[in-house]
């Protein structure tokens, strides 16, 4: 998931108006160095083969993008309220978090199994 975190803050750079082309140019370029290093060293050690490395980057990529075009104003929203304080109950919100999160994490477990499984079964054939 680091791939997607340096997507993320790429992705708040770029739509900042603060920075010049050139800048969100080499930002970029780190962020993808960044995503690229954590992937080498994933293999190099050997903890995981190409396909887990491609797919948790495609992962990481998919969050990001939904994180910042979905969900961004959202956030921006939630925090604000709850930096001002006006936000008195936050048992409804805790409980949101938590089932949005929940979906969230059986829906990549669920990809995730079954893609190993098809993984498995072209292996078995080869």
């Amino acid at each position: 998931m680091s791939t997607g975190t340096a997507f993320v803050l790429w992705l708040d750079f770029a739509h900042c108006d603060q920075f010049q082309v050139w800048m969100k140019v080499v930002l970029l370029f780190v962020a993808m160095g960044f995503g690229a290093s954590i992937m080498y060293s994933r293999l190099f050690v050997g903890v995981h083969s190409i396909d887990q490395v491609i797919f948790g980057a495609q992962i990481g990529i998919w969050c990001a993008f939904v994180l910042q075009f979905c969900l961004r104003e959202y956030i921006f929203k939630e925090v604000q309220e709850l930096i001002s304080a006006k936000v008195s109950d936050y048992k409804p919100r805790l409980i949101g978090c938590l089932v949005v999160y929940s979906t969230l994490l059986i829906g990549i477990i669920l990809e995730f199994s079954i893609m190993n499984a098809l993984i498995e079964k072209r292996q078995d054939n080869k």
